[in-house]
């Protein structure tokens, strides 16, 4: 059996609100880190954004940078968005 997997959006705006990676945390740690305890296999989590490799990484105005290598394609594929 596979993982479900997740996707989340995240928006190619430059100099991202640092609340919203906040927001952003909470997918992250409830889908992205495993709970072998409770299910096997856990959730596969995308983050994904509208020009993944293609242009510089969503920064955020204290100068935290991420990169994705999802893009908004890999939304078809995800059981949950």
């Amino acid at each position: 059996m596979s993982a479900p997997t997740v996707a989340v959006v995240v928006t190619g705006e430059v100099l991202v609100q640092s609340w919203d990676l906040y927001e952003l945390s909470i997918p992250c740690t409830v889908f992205g880190k495993a709970q072998a305890d409770l299910a096997d296999p856990w959730y596969d989590l995308r983050l994904c954004d509208d020009g993944a490799g293609t242009r510089d990484a969503v920064t955020t105005a204290a100068g935290f940078a991420l990169r994705t290598r999802y893009g908004l394609d890999d939304l078809v594929d995800a059981d949950t968005v």
